[in-house]
């Protein structure tokens, strides 16, 4: 039972981490298109990001 626990708490510290992470990203590609002007370069790092992660989606 306690090996079924840990085992269950790992996986969800994992899909929390996991999904910290998305939000994450999510959340600097906004704040790098909101000051696009002044992070250009960075603005372009998390285009090339979304492009290899959601490589499906159109542009």
């Amino acid at each position: 039972m306690f090996s079924f626990n840990f085992q269950l708490f790992i996986l969800v510290t994992v899909v929390a981490i996991f999904i910290g992470y998305i939000i994450h990203i999510v959340y600097k590609i906004k704040m790098a298109r909101l000051i696009g002007v002044k992070l250009e370069n960075r603005n372009l790092f998390y285009r090339v990001i979304v492009t290899l992660f959601l490589s499906d989606l159109p542009e």
